[in-house]
């Protein structure tokens, strides 16, 4: 993703939405009794927020964007652990998870991550009987 078309996609009113509900969803997790979904949802909506951030040099802002990437994928993983465990809540995330991969990988390994992904999550659904 090009650095401009980055800055266009957090100065949108969609990407400050997201962050609200994401807030919002943190809030009635937690509410409800779910705390693991809650503190997922909180920080998804810290690392979008922390974006807001502006950066005095690209050189940061391509960092920011490595370290979204990374934590992309580490929810990616804590998903899957979360399927591993019977966490019901984590089945939420698996419609969750691809897209924010695809936000923020290239189409081409994002699709491999996506794909690879969904393997392991039908696999770890449909488990040992």
């Amino acid at each position: 993703m090009a650095q401009s078309d980055f800055k266009l996609i957090i100065k949108s009113k969609s990407y400050i939405t997201a962050i609200i509900l994401l807030g919002v969803l943190a809030l009635s997790q937690l509410l409800s009794g779910h705390l693991f979904a809650a503190i997922l949802c909180a920080a998804t909506c810290l690392i979008l927020a922390s974006n807001l951030i502006p950066h005095a040099r690209t050189q940061e802002m391509s960092n920011a964007n490595q370290w979204l990437k990374y934590s992309t994928i580490a929810l990616a993983i804590i998903t899957l652990l979360g399927l591993a465990g019977d966490i019901e809540v984590m089945a939420t995330w698996l419609y969750i998870i691809p897209l924010l991969i695809f936000f923020c990988f290239e189409f081409k390994p994002a699709l491999w991550y996506v794909g690879g992904f969904s393997v392991l999550a039908v696999i770890l659904m449909n488990g040992p009987n």
